[in-house]
């Protein structure tokens, strides 16, 4: 399909430290057309990442976005309305993601809005979504304590990625000693508080913890005392091309061997720019892994290399949560019968889907997912190998929406 890239092509762009690919010819790249609905469409805004830090998100979550309204039109869209996407990038910054919401909304008169993109664009975007009331689904891992009255959050949580991770990891694979390295925003701070918490009801410490501006690629001084602090765990919290970068510097320095390496936003596209002989070993907690051995997943995953090709870019955490979304969506609108926001908000509290990732659960009270949670390990073809499956995690009850 002219405007395509090769999964070849993106993973050399990735690998350079960050995707230089722009909206446009990727937003050009449709999936098949739907069956057109009688009735005007329901447009729906997609926020996501094509350039920046965090490019490497974009493609293959346009594509799962794609793919859900594809079927979800072919069975008559949702109430009798097909369903049409329109796509904004927050390029890695919140000032781009407060222009594209408002784009999105006052330019596009998107029906709602999804959101796969950093807390910091989140917390931009999130005031013009409540100023219109606009139903607004933030679907990435984050750092929990999400409380906006139209908002439905389908990521993953500290108290479910690390919670049940962390004593398991010190008890299966020994060390106490921890170093936290984050980028220097809402999310890795956030998570790394928690991680802290965690690692101290296990009987474990903090060797030493430290923040870095998005887009830094330079980590031989963080490296140094990473080492110098005797830790036996490294916890990243690192985003895209900075998680990459750091990766490859810490194995060339020769620590992959001594340090056990844990992340919550490490997937499978940045463990295939860094290759097999630097991923091998590191450990990540999602709530889906590409390589899940379930018949749902291995039916999504043959639909999407039916729609995409061969060569697409591979399905990760990040953007299958965008496909769950949207069929959440029409789950949540078919409950209520109606399209209105306090309609909607409604219909959604208690929905369930079966997806890819298992079965899933909307919290009514605060708004957050039920999700099963994994822990994957790169094995020798720069693959994730699921190692534990912690079963379906509660959220946690951060907040109750009235």
């Amino acid at each position: 399909m002219k405007g395509k890239i090769s999964r070849r092509e993106f993973l050399k762009l990735t690998a350079a430290g960050a995707v230089g690919l722009g909206a446009s010819p990727l937003i050009a790249a449709c999936a098949p057309a739907a069956t057109p609905a009688p009735s005007k469409p329901i447009k729906v805004g997609l926020l996501i990442t094509f350039t920046g830090p965090a490019g490497l998100f974009g493609p293959p979550t346009k594509n799962c976005a794609d793919l859900a309204i594809k079927e979800i039109n072919d069975k008559g869209g949702v109430l009798g309305r097909s369903l049409e996407l329109v796509v904004g990038d927050d390029a890695t910054d919140p000032q781009k993601a407060n222009e594209e919401m408002n784009r999105l909304v006052y330019q596009e008169s998107v029906d709602f809005a999804i959101g796969m993109h950093s807390s910091a664009s989140r917390e931009a975007a999130k005031p013009i979504a409540d100023k219109e009331k606009k139903l607004y689904m933030y679907t990435p891992v984050y750092e929990g304590g999400e409380c906006d009255q139209y908002m439905y959050v389908l990521g993953e949580v500290p108290n479910q990625q690390l919670g049940p991770v962390i004593p398991f990891i010190m008890e299966q694979y020994g060390g106490k000693s921890w170093y936290l390295l984050g980028n220097d925003y809402i999310w890795p701070r956030n998570s790394n508080a928690a991680a802290k918490k965690f690692i101290a009801q296990a009987g474990g410490s903090v060797a030493g913890e430290e923040y870095v501006p998005l887009g830094t690629t330079e980590y031989s001084a963080i490296i140094s005392r990473i080492e110098s602090s005797k830790a036996e765990h490294l916890f990243q919290t690192l985003v895209g091309a900075d998680g990459i970068a750091f990766q490859k510097q810490f194995f060339d320095f020769g620590l992959r061997p001594k340090v056990q390496t844990l992340t919550t936003l490490f997937e499978e596209n940045s463990v295939y720019a860094v290759g097999a002989e630097v991923g091998r070993g590191i450990r990540s907690s999602f709530a889906y892994f590409k390589n899940l051995d379930t018949p749902r997943n291995k039916e999504f995953l043959a639909n999407y290399t039916a729609t995409f090709g061969e060569d697409a870019p591979p399905v990760t955490s990040l953007s299958e949560s965008v496909y769950e979304a949207l069929h959440i969506f029409a789950l949540g609108a078919a409950k209520a019968g109606a399209l209105d926001v306090g309609a909607l908000l409604k219909g959604l509290a208690g929905v369930e889907f079966d997806g890819p990732r298992g079965k899933v659960r909307l919290n009514g009270t605060d708004r957050h997912l039920a999700q099963h949670i994994y822990l994957g390990e790169v094995d020798d073809a720069a693959e994730y190998r699921v190692i534990k499956d912690f079963g379906l995690i509660e959220p946690g009850e951060a907040c109750r929406v009235a």
